[in-house]
Formats: structure tokens, C-alpha cells, sequence
């Protein structure tokens, strides 16, 4: 048995369930998880500096981890089909699961059915039983739920026209429960809200709303909080008594001013706060300060990225912290032990953390080929800097060479966590083009590619 059924799945799109919205349902709360104590450490300490990985390893079909690496991507076949697929990686094989149609709209016509803000995210229930995701469509796109078992699709919301998915995020314990992040764009800006809905009845429940700007951190590990940042304050909703209230967060730069304007990030995972304010060492020109629960003093680690991460993501486990370095810079990824806050450099050819293995030994990532780089700086050199009409004119040609080329820009691979070294190399997928943005590898991040481990034999 592989990502999906023996049998296969190949449906044709169900009809949709009605949605209703709800500011009031029933949410069965979750025992308290035990409370993991926080990591210690010295207060300073080294990088380990760690050679960027190459393209030798070739697949294993037992990859680190155990289990089936299987990933979701909607893409479109030779054809120009559109669907969501399944691929398991230890076999290349790749599933149509969900035909996708796309409405055009005609004055985005140029910029394909995704349009210029359009966005994809997928998302897979802990179990890997149930995913979540949306089309990324300009107009009448709406947040779906796929039973991986049955092929059934429900839909869970519609989006505005005009609207997208920024972010998913499932609850831990709590298998009906999954949060989004649902952004749209206000003239100049990007106006996010948070919504939380319930896959067991199919209502949508509002946790923040445009006027907060918020932007969704994630889920307490016993599923009883849903985490976000206002733009002022870090703030915890109750998803059983659907209230909020304001964390208190160290302010302890310049009097409590932040630098940057970037204050504290919360880190639910471990309870406690990261802060990477900017210093005037030249050898340090980043410093990342942890304050655990309880702890009156930070405790820190020297970084060497120039520019504010763009990424952050803790293992399951709570052993590892992946960091990723503006990668349109060429900047470098980095892992840190949070038992012994030691920083390891990865190299810059890390492009996305898509997860991590079962058994936290290592994380899988796309990332460029030992040419990719080269090959999508030459297309950005070629078509990054035409505008207006000329842009719009050789837009097709444009894609049509970056379809061509992503096999050998890019690489599906595993990192052990324990080493920094690259371990496992899956090709990215060729005869299905994957939907991510074509302007810019560097402004995707991954979401449109779901990652999931089956335990299936």
C-alpha cells in the first residue's frame, strides 16, 4: 500500500457540502499534555559550520524516518489537466486525486489562472488521513477537505474573490479542528484574517478579523490554545470558550522599544520567545535570544545571517529549531539543538522546509540542484526585469521555459538533523508540472507542496 488506496483514487469532484458560519459551536477540550521542561544551556555559543549539501546521495527505498514520504500538489498533467496529486516519493508515482477547473478571468488572463496573488496551501492531518487545501484560483476558490481513504471532497469555506490561503495549520490532538490563515489584498497592503473550522460539521468559526491584522503562529502542543500576532501583541485564543487574551512578551531592547519594529516571536512548541535583534558586530551581526517560561535571563546564540529570517520551524520533538536566511540573498539555512542552543550552518541551497521525519532524526526540504541556482538566476536575469506590456507579451514563453527547467533547478531531499549532511534525493516532479509561483522561486514558501509520512508497510 502506498499514499493512497490499493484500488487508486481517481474521483470525479463530489458536490460540495453547505457551509455554514458560525460564531458559537462545540468544541471537546483536550487533556492538558505534560509539560516538557525547558532546555538549558549556556549563554553563549558556537556554529558549526557545516559544508552546503550536493546532489551525490541517490534515493533509498527505506529512507530515515520509516514509513512513505508522500507529498500533495495540485499541478497540470501534458495535457494541461489540472488536478491534486499524490506522489510517493520512494516510487516516483504520481496520483490524480481531485480534478481542478479553473474559471479565467480575463483581465488576470496574463498572469495564468492563479493570478498575481493567488496562493496554494495544502495541508495533511497529523494522521495523514485527511487533507486540507485550496486552488489558489483568482476567482471562486473556497478551502476543501479531501478524505484520503474515500477520494470524498467537502468544502469547508468559500474564499472572497480576490482572497487566498496563506496558511493551514492542523490541530495536534484535536484530528477535526484545522486553522487557516486567509489573506487578501487592500490596496498597498495584505489584510489577513484567522478562521478555525470544524471538519466533523463543516462550520467555520472566526478567531480574528481584517481589523487586527493578524498573523497566525500556531497551535499549543494540547491543542487548548490557537496562537497569533496582532501587530502589537502576541495573543492566545480558547477554541472551547472562544475567548482571547494578550500574552505578556519580554520587552527588553531600548527600554522596551524594538528594533526593526520586529518585536518577540512566540514559539508554542517550547513556551518561550525568540528575539533576533540586529547588534554592530560584524562577526555576530545577528544575535537570537531565547526567553524560556520562567527564566529571568535570555539565553543566546550568535548568528551569522545579515538579514531577518524568513523561517522558523521546531521539530516535533522539540530538539530541533530550522532557521532559514533570506534565500533571495543567498543566504544560509541553519538548525539549532535547543538542548544545547548550538547554531549548525546549512548552506544556501535550502529553499523550503516542507516537514520532518517521524522520528525527528532529519527534515525534508526542496532545495536547488548543484546547477539550479545558476539556471533560475539566468531566467530571472532573462525575464525578471521586463514590465508592462513587453512582460505580458512573452509571459507564455517565460513559462514555458521555467516548466522546462524546474526538474533541474530543484530537488526533493531529506537532512539529517544530527549531522547537517544530505542523506536521501528524490527528483522533483517532471511529467506533472507542480502549481507554485513562476515569477519568483524565492517569493514561494512551499506551502502548495504537503508533506506526509504513512506508516503503511
Amino acid at each position: 500500500m502506498g499514499c493512497t488506496l490499493d484500488k487508486g483514487i481517481n474521483p470525479t469532484e463530489s458536490a460540495l457540502s453547505p457551509i455554514e458560519i458560525s460564531s458559537t459551536y462545540t468544541i471537546t477540550p483536550t487533556k492538558t499534555a505534560t509539560a516538557t521542561p525547558s532546555p538549558t544551556s549556556t549563554v553563549t555559543s558556537t556554529i558549526t559550520p557545516t559544508p552546503s549539501p550536493s546532489s551525490t546521495p541517490t534515493p533509498s527505498p527505506t529512507p530515515m524516518g520509516g514509513g512513505i514520504p508522500c507529498i500533495a500538489f495540485i499541478g497540470n498533467d501534458e495535457q494541461g489537466n489540472y488536478s491534486l496529486y499524490i506522489e510517493n516519493l520512494n516510487t516516483n508515482e504520481y496520483t490524480a486525486v481531485v480534478p481542478i477547473s479553473y474559471e479565467e478571468n480575463v483581465s488576470q488572463e496574463w498572469v495564468g489562472p492563479i493570478g498575481r496573488w493567488g496562493n496554494i496551501s495544502i495541508g495533511w492531518s497529523p494522521d495523514g488521513s485527511q487533507i486540507v487545501f485550496n486552488t489558489g484560483a483568482y476567482v471562486n476558490d473556497s478551502l476543501r477537505l479531501l478524505d484520503v481513504n474515500t477520494g470524498e471532497v467537502t468544502e469547508l469555506a468559500k474564499i472572497p474573490n480576490g482572497s487566498w490561503i496563506s496558511r493551514i495549520a492542523w490541530s495536534p490532538i484535536n484530528r477535526s479542528l484545522v486553522a487557516y490563515e486567509q489573506a487578501k489584498s487592500g490596496g498597498s497592503s495584505i489584510r489577513p484574517s484567522i478562521w478555525i473550522a470544524n471538519t466533523d460539521n463543516n462550520q467555520v468559526l472566526s478567531v480574528a478579523d481584517t481589523s487586527e491584522y493578524p498573523s497566525m503562529i500556531g497551535w499549543s502542543p494540547d491543542a487548548n490554545a490557537l496562537y497569533y500576532f496582532n501587530g502589537s501583541n502576541t495573543m492566545s485564543y480558547n477554541p472551547v470558550t472562544q475567548s482571547k487574551k494578550e500574552m505578556d512578551q519580554p520587552k527588553t531592547r531600548l527600554g522596551g522599544r524594538y528594533i526593526l519594529g520586529s518585536p518577540p516571536k512566540y514559539l508554542p512548541e517550547i513556551d518561550a520567545f525568540l528575539d533576533i535583534p540586529g547588534t554592530n558586530d560584524p562577526n555576530c551581526p545577528w544575535e537570537y535570544l531565547f526567553y524560556f517560561k520562567d527564566e529571568t535571563a535570555p539565553k543566546s546564540i550568535c548568528g551569522i545571517g545579515y538579514h531577518y529570517p524568513s523561517t522558523e520551524s521546531i521539530s516535533p520533538d522539540k530538539n530541533w529549531l530550522f532557521i532559514r536566511g533570506n534565500i533571495y540573498l543567498h543566504e544560509s539555512a541553519y538548525l539549532v539543538d535547543l538542548n544545547t542552543l548550538t547554531l549548525k550552518e546549512l548552506g544556501d541551497s535550502i529553499i523550503w522546509l516542507l516537514g520532518w521525519t517521524p522520528d525527528n532524526t532529519g527534515f525534508i526540504t526542496v532545495m536547488y540542484t548543484d546547477e539550479g541556482r545558476e539556471i533560475n538566476d539566468q531566467l530571472m536575469q532573462e525575464y525578471g526585469t521586463l514590465t508592462g506590456a513587453e512582460y505580458r507579451n512573452r509571459y507564455q514563453e517565460y513559462l514555458s521555459e521555467f516548466d522546462s527547467q524546474l526538474p533541474k533547478m530543484l530537488q526533493i531531499a531529506i537532512i539529517n538533523a544530527n549531522t547537517g549532511d544530505l542523506e536521501h534525493i528524490y527528483p522533483f516532479p517532471s511529467t506533472i508540472r507542480p502549481m507554485i509561483k513562476v515569477d519568483n522561486l524565492h517569493s514561494d514558501d512551499g506551502k502548495g507542496l504537503g508533506i506526509s509520512w504513512l506508516t503503511q508497510p
